[in-house]
């Protein structure tokens, strides 16, 4: 309902109702002058309403009956946000492996051998089967 329409109560036992409702002047149950959407759903959620054009019942959760099945748009916000996670957790990773030169790689190989090059690998994402590998693959990831 989104302009003024003439309503009609519909309620058992309010058939021949005369008077008025709500603010509303009735004839037989029939508003005499058109009513504003706003008033209508008010009267709705007392009595059973119907529109005289359409015969659509009016009621207090009619707004929400007419909206329940329209989709929210919520899906594409969380998508760009995982999205930009995504891209800040790889700037991150880049600018660790910018830290190391050839020469703190080769350090840590002498000093803790493969295990401590693959500790920083694993935090870049980074996999190799030989310490010259993994400090191969260390520089490459910081460009």
């Amino acid at each position: 309902m989104n302009s003024a329409q003439r309503i009609k109560i519909v309620e058992k036992g309010w058939g021949n109702f005369n008077g008025t409702f709500g603010g509303v002047e009735f004839l037989n149950s029939l508003s005499v002058e058109a009513v504003a959407p706003s008033v209508a759903r008010q009267l709705g959620s007392l009595v059973r309403i119907e529109l005289c054009d359409s015969e659509a019942q009016i009621t207090s959760n009619s707004d929400y009956l007419a909206n329940k099945d329209t989709p929210a748009k919520v899906e594409s916000t969380l998508i760009d946000v995982e999205t930009a996670n995504e891209a800040t957790k790889e700037h991150q990773k880049v600018e660790e492996a910018a830290q190391y030169t050839r020469e703190d790689l080769e350090k840590v190989a002498d000093q803790r051998g493969i295990a401590g090059v693959r500790e920083i690998a694993d935090t870049l994402g980074v996999r190799g089967r030989s310490i010259a590998e993994l400090i191969e693959a260390i520089l490459a990831k910081a460009g």
